[in-house]
């Protein structure tokens, strides 16, 4: 027989579970999971805007696009590029 406490900690562990699954309840457009290039072919192909490479690295490098630091790495997320997309409107 299964008490009380035992069923609450299973539904705490399936709802951490969840929500690690779903990433933490970040929306996709907040996940920084893309790298220099990924982003640059997400905005160049996916949303088919005129960029190029050397426009990301450079947008990088002046701060106008702020990576996020993971370990060794800088990720952006998909919203990172379309607010420095944004930006650059006059």
């Amino acid at each position: 027989m299964v008490d009380a406490g035992d069923q609450l900690a299973h539904v705490i562990r399936d709802l951490i579970n969840k929500a690690v699954a779903n990433g933490i309840g970040m929306c996709n457009l907040d996940r920084p999971n893309m790298t220099e290039q990924d982003l640059f072919e997400y905005l160049r192909y996916d949303i088919e805007l005129p960029v190029t490479r050397r426009m990301i690295k450079y947008a990088v490098m002046r701060r106008e696009i702020v990576p996020t630091r993971l370990g060794n790495g800088n990720y952006f997320s998909k919203r990172d590029g379309l607010e420095w997309i944004r930006s650059r409107k006059r």
